[in-house]
Formats: structure tokens, C-alpha cells, sequence
């Protein structure tokens, strides 16, 4: 599942593919996609990559995304 999929990708160590993971998984508008986009953020040092994770959150738009923001 696609979920699954660009989760296990934002712990690459390639920071285009982390992005483009974080993207993805945005796109899904799946709450699923909530917990591995927080966790990414809390762990990415790249202020370019945690910027992509910020917009799959807004993008998700769900209670448990914004909450993650904060």
C-alpha cells in the first residue's frame, strides 16, 4: 500500500526521495499518512524536507495533522 510504501521512504537517506515521500503521502489525503509524516518531521534535519512534510500535513487537513503542526 502506498501508505506503507512512502512511510518506509521518508527514512531515506536521499533527501529528494524523503521529499518526494512526503509529497505523496500529502496527497493521499489518507489520516493514515498523519503519524509517519510527524515522525519524519520530528527527526528531519532539512529545513527543505521538514517544509514538504508541513505541506502534506496541511494538505492532509485533518484534526490529528494540525495538531501535528503545532
Amino acid at each position: 500500500d502506498e501508505i506503507i510504501e512512502c512511510a518506509a521512504l521518508l527514512r531515506n537517506a536521499d533527501a529528494a526521495c524523503r521529499t518526494d515521500a512526503a509529497r505523496r503521502l500529502g496527497s493521499t489525503r489518507d489520516d493514515r499518512a498523519v503519524q509517519p509524516l510527524i515522525t519524519a518531521f520530528e527527526r528531519e534535519e532539512l529545513a527543505s524536507v521538514r517544509h514538504t512534510i508541513t505541506e502534506g500535513l496541511i494538505t492532509i487537513g485533518s484534526e490529528a495533522a494540525f495538531f501535528g503542526i503545532l
